[in-house]
């Protein structure tokens, strides 16, 4: 499967833009850096995604390391 590299810093893979599945990865220094790439990321897609500022973090998940959000669009 080969992953595709958004212009934000986040990786799709191949098969779930095919498949309509809905995770995106976001990766960055540190907790302050991921967290502004993944609003940038809903703030140029917030027409498709049809989700709040809230609804959105609300389905994205912190990494322990506290460098990568996982954003889904499935609530949990």
């Amino acid at each position: 499967m080969r992953a595709l590299d958004l212009s934000v810093g986040c990786q799709l893979l191949e098969s779930e833009v095919m498949l309509g599945e809905s995770k995106v990865n976001f990766s960055g220094r540190n907790r302050t850096h991921v967290k502004r790439k993944a609003l940038d990321y809903w703030y140029h897609n917030r027409t498709v995604l049809r989700l709040s500022v809230n609804e959105f973090f609300a389905r994205c998940r912190l990494s322990p390391d506290e460098r990568t959000i996982t954003f889904s669009r499935q609530l949990g």
